[in-house]
């Protein structure tokens, strides 16, 4: 049987040190080095990351008038990484070397798709608690991520009181989140 409570917000963030919430700005990615000619620019750079989504598909067994449900393969989102587009350090143009593994398009490229074995790369974000990289960290284990769409952003005259942004979309055969209480 539940206890008792009274009605309110005590029991968050108190001075005990339970229920602290997770900041959304508090994390940091780590970009694969043998991909990035530059990565820890690249990682100095992130504005943001969407952490994919995770689907188990549904197998439905029909039997007389009634169904039943297991579970059946599962998919993974892709992942979006938002960066801010320095022009010292050239962070486009390390993102744009990954990219070029994958698809061979530069300009004395062949037109020809990679092999998954050079494109691919394990990546990770970490998020780490309020008061240091250390504490109450969980990290994002990312396997077998790849750039599937690279977008420049807009270029536009009239736009003077922003800065340009690059996304670009990653896709994922596996991820997972680990916990390390610091």
């Amino acid at each position: 049987m539940p206890t008792e409570r009274t009605m309110g917000a005590d029991h968050i963030a108190e001075a005990g040190g339970k229920f602290e919430p997770q900041r959304p700005f508090n994390f940091v990615m780590v970009m694969p080095q043998d991909k990035l000619s530059s990565a820890e620019d690249v990682e100095l750079s992130v504005l943001s990351f969407s952490v994919l989504n995770k689907t188990i598909q549904k197998i439905t067994i029909p039997f007389l008038n009634e169904e039943r449900h297991v579970a059946g393969g599962i998919t993974f989102e892709d992942a979006t990484l938002v960066v801010v587009d320095y022009v010292d350090p050239n962070v486009s143009d390390a993102l744009d070397q990954w990219f070029n593994e994958v698809y061979d398009g530069g300009e004395e490229g062949n037109g020809g798709i990679g092999l998954a074995r050079d494109y691919k790369a394990d990546t990770s974000m970490k998020m780490f608690g309020p008061n240091d990289r250390d504490s109450f960290a969980r990290t994002w284990k990312l396997i077998g991520m790849f750039p599937t769409q690279f977008s420049h952003g807009e270029f536009n005259h009239g736009q003077r009181t922003e800065y340009k942004q690059i996304s670009v979309t990653f896709s994922v055969d596996r991820a997972y989140l680990t916990r390390e209480q610091g």
